[in-house]
Order: structure tokens, then C-alpha cells, then sequence
């Protein structure tokens, strides 16, 4: 019996490890050697709070807008989705989050945006702003990174008015709350 149940919580225990979700940075275009050290504690605090109970739970509480969940998706199949990791772009490495990264000035005509970055359908990378990246808190660019990476996985936001109920907008919200408590020491 004892062996039976020594076997069984190993088993459960390489489970729970590999339904860990890790990051793989597969491309930094332009970041400079102190942007990659910062991007390093990013990825760091990004992937503790994706895999978290807290995260779980509050994607599980979240409102999404009816108008932002066309496929009326259920909070746990979106937070699966999340958590399988499955962009389209690499659509065979479930459990990894994949980001290919560009660093890019602020536009000149748009000096005083509030846009950490972006990304569009159709292409693989996400693109930040280098002023953006150097002021931001590693929770800011938690949120940012976590934001651009969730339309990697199919999830938009169609409606302007109802922006802040879809799903790229609501997980940036958790991510930077969370990230905000580990960076000030309330967890």
C-alpha cells in the first residue's frame, strides 16, 4: 500500500510539473544588455504569476464582455487556453509560452503615448516601446508582455467601449496586480 501511494503522488507530482507553464524567449531583436537583464526578471515574475493559485482563481472571478467572447467561453476553458499555451504561431509546443520580442523607438509622431507596444494579427512578434521599456516597473511589463501575448492566442478586443472586459485587457489587469504585490514584498 505504502508503494502504491508512493508511486501515485510521484506521478502527481510530475504531473503538476509538467502542467507548469515556462516562457521561451525565441527572439530579442534590439534589446541592449541591460534590457535583457530586466526582460530576464520579467519572464521570472511573468511565469510565477501565470502559474499561480491566485492567478487561477482570479481568471476563474473575472467578467469578460459578451462582446469580447464571441465563442462564449467559459472563465476555466479560457484560463485553459491560457494555460496550455498553444499560440497559433507554435502551435506545437503546448505549456510554453512563446514570445519573439522587437525593440522599437517611440514613433516620432506619437511622443507622449501611453502604449508600452503592440502586436497585430498575422505577425509573431511583439513589439515595445524602448521609452516604455526603461521607465516601466517589471510589473508594467509583465502586464504589457502578458496583454500582446493573449491575441498570440486568438483572444481580441473588437469593441473600444468595452475594451476593458475582454480577455487581453482583464489578464493584464490581474498579471500587473499580482506582479505589484510580488515587486512590493506583499507576497
Amino acid at each position: 500500500m505504502i508503494k502504491k501511494n508512493c508511486v501515485f503522488f510521484a506521478l502527481m507530482l510530475c504531473a503538476s510539473l509538467f502542467s507548469q507553464v515556462r516562457i521561451a524567449i525565441h527572439e530579442h531583436r534590439d534589446y541592449d544588455e541591460e534590457q535583457l537583464k530586466k526582460l530576464e526578471q520579467v519572464k521570472t515574475l511573468m511565469e510565477n504569476i501565470i502559474n499561480s493559485e491566485e492567478f487561477k482563481n482570479e481568471i476563474l472571478a473575472m467578467k469578460v464582455s459578451e462582446d469580447n467572447n464571441p465563442d462564449h467561453l467559459t472563465n476555466q476553458q479560457i484560463y485553459d487556453i491560457i494555460m496550455k499555451a498553444d499560440e497559433v504561431a507554435y502551435p506545437n509546443s503546448p505549456y510554453v509560452i512563446d514570445l519573439n520580442l522587437r525593440m522599437k523607438p517611440i514613433p516620432f509622431y506619437k511622443p507622449f503615448t501611453s502604449v508600452v507596444g503592440y502586436t497585430y494579427p498575422g505577425i509573431n512578434y511583439i513589439v515595445t516601446y524602448r521609452g516604455k521599456f526603461n521607465d516601466c516597473e517589471l510589473y508594467d511589463l509583465v502586464s504589457h508582455y502578458t496583454h500582446e501575448w493573449t491575441h498570440k492566442l486568438g483572444f481580441g478586443h473588437e469593441d473600444k467601449k468595452t475594451w476593458d472586459f475582454s480577455v487581453p485587457y482583464l489578464v493584464d489587469d490581474i498579471v500587473e496586480k499580482l506582479g505589484r504585490k510580488r515587486v512590493n514584498g506583499n507576497q
